[in-house]
């Protein structure tokens, strides 16, 4: 299967732990159980609990994430005004685990896309943006991927009984399994997309580019399945993020801000050059 340029970041990512999920080639694996239990607030602690079970065995994967919920804001100041974000914040700091797309890229979507709308002027639903960013990779992460499939869809179709579980508002689940799905697949027109959806596709793009997004991909180069060990890899593919993703922003903020992050890079990048005989010892 082949994926578009967004999409290469997933194959940075290693294998699932413990039995690997099942292609459609193989047996199909069916979600056939969900169970998301709260084990009584006792000490503030939220216990979530996952069990997945293939068609072909009877055997399953249970996962367990337990955090304490006594945070009143994230890392950056995001205010924990709820139970649902407390849940969905507890969960993300024990499962979206990553150093290119992990927490702290969760946290920057979230902020970036409350900025973005701001300075574009467009009304936005902060409760949608915030499940969606701190839920939105999941799918691409080891233990929760399948092969084949997008990891914006895998994100949506996890997220969406949970959300419910944990009491999100029943009512905007779709609005962020739309966030989940469009921010890889890009399936609508620029006129029929949720703004939701433009301003939250707009800043995970950005956050591919410029410094930040050098140091992001740096990160995986020691992963199994990483851009083959090495930062000159990385550097070739931050070169092809500069010329694709730049024209396919779409609020006039973030086509702004992608010009300073494309020139900050190429800055960064040539001195790199400079130091590694052009290229050659990188």
């Amino acid at each position: 299967m082949e994926y578009s340029a967004y999409e290469k970041h997933t194959e940075l990512l290693p294998p699932t732990n413990g039995e690997p999920a099942k292609s459609k080639r193989t047996s199909k694996l069916r979600v056939v159980t969900l169970v998301l239990a709260l084990a009584g607030l006792v000490a503030g602690v939220v216990m979530v609990t996952v069990s997945l079970t293939s068609t072909s065995s009877s055997a399953t994967a249970i996962v367990t994430a337990s955090q304490p919920v006594t945070d009143e804001f994230t890392k950056t100041g995001i205010p924990l005004d709820t139970e649902w974000k407390k849940q969905v914040w507890a969960f993300a700091v024990q499962h979206v685990t990553h150093p290119a797309w992990g927490l702290a890229h969760s946290e920057r979507d979230y902020q970036n896309s409350v900025r973005n709308a701001a300075a574009n002027g467009l009304q936005v639903d902060l409760d949608v943006l915030f499940a969606a960013a701190f839920l939105h990779d999941l799918g691409a992460l080891a233990g929760w991927a399948i092969p084949g499939v997008s990891h914006g869809k895998r994100s949506a179709d996890l997220a969406g009984p949970w959300l419910e579980q944990w009491g999100f508002p029943k009512g905007k689940i779709a609005q962020v399994q739309s966030v989940m799905i469009n921010h890889v697949e890009d399936i609508l027109p620029p006129a029929a997309m949720p703004v939701e959806d433009t301003v939250f596709r707009d800043v995970d793009l950005l956050d591919f580019i410029g410094d930040i997004g050098v140091a992001r991909l740096i990160s995986t180069t020691q992963e199994e399945h990483g851009v083959k060990g090495t930062i000159g890899e990385i550097t070739k593919q931050l070169d092809e993020f500069a010329q694709l993703f730049p024209p396919q922003l779409r609020t006039e903020t973030a086509k702004q801000e992608a010009q300073e992050r494309c020139a900050e890079m190429k800055d960064f990048l040539g001195r790199l050059d400079k130091y590694t005989y052009d290229g050659k010892a990188l």
